[in-house]
């Protein structure tokens, strides 16, 4: 057992240690592009590597090396249904680097700000070669557009003296844009205020402008100068264009600035648990109206798999009855089916005890009317019939069909056993006397018309058949087609015995005639008289 547990141990610290090289290998050398089915798994890997740099200064050049990496990505995506992906990914990137640069003291963070400032340039340069994403994207193009010009501008126009500037990824520029030298505004009760360049208030630290709202000029929320109780919620603005009925949630666990018509719900961060509180206007006619989790996922709503356990789906009936065929059992689904695999069907048996309700029109023609039961065994194999004969003495009501011409018109079992061998049949011809009345076709031509008993022994061998010839004295009513040519036309006792056929002796006792019996017996020029004259009976040729 220690050993098993060693072993164990030592295989699952080897696929751990492969699947960790295998990471460090894909964020260092970056094979897959947005878009690709591998490509957040990359992505992940780039972020968990980004743990190994603690210092500010190497975290931040590690994160320049991404963005690099990203704006590459855009170029190489570029034409490709891909645009939108790789700029999405570009954006998280120059969020993630423009923070990170921020927390870097201003005398190490120059060059940073130099390297940060080139890639810039070349994302706008990558923004005007896009072909889809000006097209399907508008609203997100300019958006970023808008966000990159900003990024330039703040870098560029960086004053060195001041230890704490933030370099915030949305800053709202207002119309003064194209102007190096002007600050970004807004209004006061006394008209227009302007803010320190890297000041808190110029790159609006406390609530940071992403996406769409770092387009916004600064009267777009601070009406009449207002600073103070501005609202920061998207619902206090957002409340009066919202649909009805809508959502009675944040708009942030659907909406993102970048994107306002991207909708994606987040189930996690929301718990939400009740599907049909959203989603009931939403599933077709005659639709399931349990919970939307028992078939659905919020990853992949059109991913639909019924979870019986979890709906506690017991009536089946009352979601499948629609899709049983014509002349289905009328029963419960579960009767037969099962949820793992619906065409796996096995009907449990227990219980039913009316078979012919349901087999009856499977049965061929001119079946068996009586139970299934009787002949087929719904544990083993339907096929396997066998009919227990317990208690059925008519035999003849079932099987007079299979009978052959001429046969026995009796009851079946007067011959055949229903426990051994049907075709081992074997009469019981006790309180039977008549069996002529059976066997007169069986006999062969110029039979003995007589009773079958009379020589053969149906309790022996058929074929050793031997007569009785007790009280018969007119042998020649049977026999005379047994003599052969010109024979004796008497009596057969006259010289055979019944004993024994062929050890015949003729008594010749008060026959004197021998010359009518014997006269082809004699020579040629024999004396023509009396045989008695010469021959005598006990001696013929004395």
């Amino acid at each position: 057992m220690r050993a098993f547990l060693i072993r164990s141990s030592l295989i699952t610290g080897f696929i751990i240690l492969l699947l960790a090289a295998g990471g460090v290998a894909l964020a260092l050398y970056a094979p897959f592009h947005p878009g690709n089915e591998l490509f957040p798994v990359q992505n992940f890997s780039e972020q968990q590597l980004r743990n190994l740099y603690r210092d500010p200064v190497s975290n931040s050049n590690y994160l320049l090396d991404l963005v690099e990496r990203r704006v590459n990505d855009l170029n190489i995506r570029t034409g490709t249904s891909y645009e939108l992906i790789s700029l999405e990914y570009l954006d998280k990137s120059i969020d993630q680097v423009t923070l990170a640069i921020s927390l870097v003291s201003q005398e190490k963070s120059d060059n940073l700000r130099q390297r940060l400032l080139s890639l810039a340039q070349r994302a706008n340069d990558g923004l005007t070669k896009l072909m889809h994403v000006p097209i399907e994207s508008h609203t997100v193009y300019i958006t970023f557009q808008s966000k990159i010009s900003a990024l330039m501008h703040m870098v560029s126009t960086i004053d060195t003296s001041n230890n704490e500037l933030s370099l915030a990824p949305a800053i709202s520029l207002g119309n003064q844009e194209n102007n190096k030298s002007a600050m970004p505004v807004a209004y006061s009760a006394i008209g227009l205020i302007p803010f320190p360049p890297g000041s808190q208030g110029a790159i609006h630290a406390f609530y940071t402008l992403v996406g769409q709202h770092a387009s916004l000029s600064c009267e777009s929320c601070h009406n009449s100068g207002k600073y103070v109780s501005t609202p920061n919620q998207c619902i206090i603005c957002h409340l009066m264009i919202q649909p009805f009925p809508h959502y009675t949630g944040e708009c942030e666990l659907c909406h993102t600035s970048v994107s306002w018509t991207d909708v994606h719900f987040d189930h996690t961060s929301a718990a939400a648990k009740d599907c049909r509180a959203c989603h009931e206007r939403d599933k077709p006619a005659n639709h399931y109206n349990g919970q939307c989790s028992a078939c659905h996922v919020a990853q992949a709503w059109n991913l639909v798999t019924f979870d019986h356990a979890v709906a506690g789906a017991v009536d089946c009936k009352s979601c499948h009855a629609k899709v049983a065929p014509a002349n289905h059992y009328a029963g419960q689904c579960s009767n037969c089916h099962n949820s793992s695999n619906w065409t796996s069907v096995v009907f449990d048996h227990t219980g039913f005890t009316d078979c012919v309700s349901c087999h009856a029109g499977v049965a061929p023609l001119n079946h068996y009317s009586g139970r299934c039961s009787n002949c087929h065994d719904t544990s083993s194999s339907w096929a396997n019939a066998h009919f227990n004969h317990s208690g059925f003495s008519d035999c003849t009501s079932c099987h007079a069909g299979n009978a052959p011409a001429n046969h026995y018109a009796g009851q079946c079992s007067n011959c055949h056993d229903p426990n051994n061998s049907w075709r081992n049949a074997y009469f019981n011809h006790n309180g039977y006397t008549d069996c002529i009345a059976c066997h007169g076709g069986d006999a062969p031509g110029n039979h003995y018309p007589g009773q079958c008993s009379n020589c053969h022994d149906p309790n022996s061998n058929w074929r050793n058949a031997q007569f009785n010839h007790s009280g018969y004295t007119d042998c020649i009513a049977c026999h005379s087609g047994d003599a052969p040519g010109n024979h004796y036309p008497g009596q057969c006792s006259n010289c055979h015995s019944i004993n024994s056929w062929l050890g015949a002796v003729f008594n010749h006792s008060g026959y004197t005639d021998c010359i009518s019996c014997h006269l082809k017996d004699r020579p040629g020029e024999h004396d023509t008289g009396q045989c008695s004259n010469c021959h005598n009976t006990q001696r013929w040729g004395d």
